[in-house]
């Protein structure tokens, strides 16, 4: 474009070839147009730098729920401790996996509970719920046998109103009713119905029994493939991964 501008300033005096018309209407079509282009690039650019610093993904729900158990099993190796008792994991264990040929950052949080009195498990359900602003995705997990389950739907039980604030406010969620071996019932709903009306669809599986586990890491598969894949990328798009290239495009710009 810079020579086109040029080679218009060196012949405008040529009176038999008048090119300002048409030279500066091209100009104008070419400036918008790769403006328009650079534009995409940086909105790409935020997927780009998920690829290079990881897709992070939060595990969150109330205690004894097999969250950690999840953790371990994702990450095929012992990464956080797994106990009866409630509220063994009171900080944040966070492990780099390579799952589905992408880098993923794996948080295991604190159990949430109402009306713990215990000061560094309070302060571990804080960081669970900071984690979640920092988190590309989240898989919430809940104990089968400490719902309440109709032929429709299961609910929270009234004691959990943190977990159902929670809930309600979270964004791409993946929700996960976990024991469904210690249900009786062989044919159970896989909603969640919230308060406020929300219903939630479910995966049910027992982790540790290694029930319908393929279903939930599908579900992983497709919540970290989907950021990638997204509309706006094309086979012509290329990803801003580092801060010099965007800090370049955005002066280009």
């Amino acid at each position: 474009m810079l020579a086109h501008a040029e080679a218009y300033i060196d012949f405008e005096a040529d009176e038999t070839n008048d090119l300002r018309p048409q030279v500066f209407v091209d100009l104008g079509r070419e400036t918008e147009e790769l403006s328009k282009r650079i534009e995409g690039y940086l909105r790409e650019g935020e997927v780009g730098s998920t690829i290079r610093e990881g897709f992070r993904i939060a595990i969150l729900g109330p205690p004894n729920a097999g969250k950690s158990t999840l953790m371990n099993m994702l990450a095929k190796r012992k990464v956080t401790i797994v106990s009866e008792i409630a509220g063994t994991t009171r900080d944040l264990v966070s492990t780099s996996l390579n799952l589905f040929g992408y880098h993923v950052i794996l948080t295991d949080t604190a159990g949430l509970r109402d009306g713990t009195s215990d000061k560094i498990e309070r302060e571990g359900i804080l960081l669970a719920q900071e984690e979640v602003s920092r988190s590309h995705g989240l898989v919430f997990v809940l104990d089968a046998s400490d719902l309440d389950v109709s032929t429709n739907e299961f609910r929270l039980k009234s004691h959990h109103s943190v977990v159902e604030e929670q809930l309600a406010k979270a964004l791409d969620l993946t929700v996960v009713i976990n024991k469904i071996d210690l249900l009786p019932n062989e044919h159970l709903p896989s909603i969640l119905a919230l308060e406020n009306g929300t219903r939630l669809p479910a995966i049910l599986t027992s982790i540790e029994k290694q029930a319908n586990v393929d279903a939930l890491i599908q579900a992983l598969e497709k919540k970290v493939k989907d950021k990638v894949h997204s509309s706006s990328i094309t086979e012509d798009s290329f990803l801003v991964t580092r801060q010099r290239h965007r800090e370049l495009l955005e002066q280009t710009l």
